[in-house]
């Protein structure tokens, strides 16, 4: 069974096992955290001023 055939509608869960929908839903957000934490920019080294030339 992959992950998506559990979404199909069936005769016993129309819209999958909630135990699985909550857990997609929690794992989503831990890697939408996680993603944003990791792409944060730190600390830029200072910058030297471009000189006209």
């Amino acid at each position: 069974m992959t992950v998506h055939s559990a979404f199909t509608p069936g005769e016993y869960y129309p819209f999958g096992p909630p135990w699985l929908i909550l857990g997609l839903t929690a794992a989503g957000a831990l890697v939408a955290v996680a993603a944003l934490l990791v792409a944060r920019p730190g600390e830029q080294p200072p910058q030297q001023p471009a000189l006209a030339g």
